[in-house]
C-alpha cells in the first residue's frame, strides 16, 4: 500500500509485547517475520505451519501469492513461539489441520477473518502499543519486513526483491522509503 510506513525497532517491540490474544499476537509476529501480504497471512492453515503434533515448521509456505508463484519464508523464534501458542489453542478447541490460523468464529465453525477485520485488528494493536504518526495499515507489517531486509542486505535490491517475492525490481524499489535526512547528510558530506 503506497504511503504506509515501516515501524521502528521500538514500535515493533511494543506491538509484539502486547498480550492481546493468541490469534492477534501470531498475526503480527508472522507478518513482521515473513513480509507476507495480509491476504497471504489470512490464507494460512494449520497444515501450512505445523505438523499433526503441533510442531511448528522452520519455514512457512504460501501457495497463492499476488504474483502467483508461491513463496516460502523461514520463521524466526518470535513467530514460531506465537504460532505454537495459536496452534495449541486451535488443537485444544478440536480444530483440524485445515483450520485457518487467523480465523474467527462463525455459525459454521472457524472461518478465516476478512482483510477488513485484519486491518481493524492491526490498527487496534498499533493504537494499544501507542504506535502513531504516518500512515499505518496492514501493509506496515510488510514495509517493516522490507526495511529490515534493506538493512540486512545493505540495499542489495535483487536480494530484497527475492525476499519480498516481487517479480519486478521496480516493485521492490517502490517499497524502499527514501530518508530525506539521509539524503541531506550525504549531500552535505560531498567535498571536492
Amino acid at each position: 500500500m503506497k504511503g504506509c510506513r515501516a515501524l521502528t525497532r521500538n514500535e515493533i517491540r511494543a506491538v509484539l509485547s502486547l498480550n492481546d490474544n493468541k490469534r492477534n499476537n501470531a498475526l503480527v509476529a508472522v507478518g513482521f517475520a515473513t513480509g507476507y501480504r495480509i491476504s497471504e497471512l489470512l490464507s494460512l492453515r494449520i497444515k501450512d505451519v505445523a505438523d499433526i503434533h503441533g510442531r511448528i515448521f522452520d519455514n512457512v509456505h504460501v501457495a497463492h501469492t499476488k504474483n502467483g508463484s508461491g513463496r516460502s519464508v523461514s520463521l524466526n523464534s518470535t513467530a514460531k513461539k506465537a504460532l505454537a501458542k495459536r496452534v495449541s489453542e486451535l488443537f485444544k478447541g478440536g480444530f483440524n489441520m485445515d483450520t485457518p490460523i487467523f480465523g474467527g468464529r462463525t455459525n459454521q465453525g472457524l472461518k478465516a477473518i476478512t482483510r477488513q477485520m485484519g486491518a481493524k485488528i492491526i490498527k487496534r494493536l498499533f493504537e494499544l502499543a501507542k504506535v502513531i504518526g504516518g500512515k499505518l495499515a496492514t501493509h506496515s507489517l510488510r514495509k517493516t519486513f522490507a526495511a529490515k531486509m534493506k538493512d540486512i542486505f545493505k540495499s542489495d535490491y535483487h536480494k530484497i526483491q527475492q525476499a519480498l517475492g516481487h517479480k519486478s525490481i521496480v516493485s521492490t524499489m517502490a517499497y524502499m522509503s527514501v530518508d530525506d535526512d539521509e539524503i541531506q547528510s550525504a549531500i552535505a558530506a560531498v567535498s571536492y
